[in-house]
């Protein structure tokens, strides 16, 4: 087991910065698989509550999306969420024989473990610190005469703080390839569910939100920024006091807060103008490369200059060297 768990580690954080975050999921179990042998699994987040285990985030690995529709009929008796969320960071394994043997109330959750080939489980849950839900991976094997073993058990208990860290890596990482211009320190960042709870967030992110509605405490997001955000896997919310980007990739988003400035007034041609204008461009280079006359350039940068509050290319280069906005505007 030992070298079997060496192997897998070294390709794992050899292997996640070559893999989008799209594709960490699959790319992960797929790792993992020729060590333990599964047919289907889940990765998601979640917990158990007074009305049975519930989830915010899921990735299925050759599993059909109508499982988790099946599922909620059932998750009120969920034998192997009550055993992960008893021992965290252990490895429980469950058979069908066990909602089998817990008797007639487990009836339609045997017939859900049956119907979708889960007769062997091996789940793991570790407590984000952040959210205090679950990152839970659930292994499934359909052959009722091929159970996993305990070495297998032990193995995956060990892999699994290892694939949540790279979880949370490639997370981060993802934040990073997001093409968001500016200086690092003017925008904040925060990774969120599919049920909008905040899961990691930069130091000032909740200081930002907070000077946009000022009573707003969390974990969860403000109900008109999930509003604003809804509907599009790539949106942007334009508040009072705030700019916030939105990212949706493969259940989660990710989102870059930075505090309004006067260039967001700046329509994406009065923008373009600016950018090239301080550069050093001439009038006749910008109009020229945008496809209008010298004249119009003038008037454009005679807009900027009043929107921003400067009067001459100095000050307008310090104005778009303070920020740059995150996308560009089409008014």
């Amino acid at each position: 087991m030992t070298d079997q768990f060496s192997k897998i580690l070294l390709d794992l954080y050899r292997g996640i910065g070559a893999v989008s975050f799209s594709e960490f999921h699959e790319w992960t179990l797929d790792l993992i698989k020729p060590a333990l042998g599964f047919d289907s699994g889940f990765w998601g987040m979640g917990g158990v509550n007074d009305k049975g285990a519930f989830i915010n985030s899921v990735h299925l690995y050759q599993q059909s999306p109508e499982m988790m529709r099946a599922y909620e009929s059932v998750r009120g008796l969920d034998l192997v969420a009550e055993k992960v969320a008893a021992q965290p960071g252990r490895t429980a394994q469950v058979s069908i024989n066990d909602f089998i043997a817990a008797g007639p109330k487990y009836n339609s959750a045997r017939a859900h473990v049956e119907c979708w080939g889960m007769l062997h489980i091996l789940s793991t849950g570790i407590i984000d610190p952040t959210s205090g839900l679950f990152n839970i991976i659930s292994l499934y094997r359909a052959d009722i005469d091929n159970p996993f073993t305990e070495e297998q058990r032990l193995l995956k208990e060990r892999l699994m703080p290892h694939l949540t860290e790279a979880y949370i890596a490639a997370q981060h990482r993802h934040l990073e390839r997001l093409a968001f211009a500016g200086p690092a320190r003017q925008r904040e960042m925060a990774i969120v569910d599919r049920e909008h709870i905040v899961h990691d967030a930069s130091a000032n992110f909740r200081r930002l939100l907070k000077l946009e509605w000022p009573g707003w405490t969390g974990p969860k997001l403000p109900e008109l920024l999930v509003n604003s955000l809804a509907g599009s896997d790539r949106a942007r919310y334009a508040g009072t006091a705030i700019i916030v980007f939105a990212d949706r990739v493969s259940g989660m988003v990710f989102m870059v807060v930075r505090e309004k400035s006067r260039l967001d007034d700046l329509s994406s041609r009065e923008y373009g103008v600016a950018r090239l204008l301080a550069q050093g461009h001439s009038y006749k280079k910008i109009a020229e490369t945008i496809g209008c006359s010298p004249f119009t350039v003038r008037n454009h940068i005679q807009v900027v200059y009043a929107k921003l509050g400067v009067n001459n290319k100095v000050a307008l280069a310090r104005a778009l060297n303070y920020i740059v906005p995150l996308t560009p505007r089409s008014h």
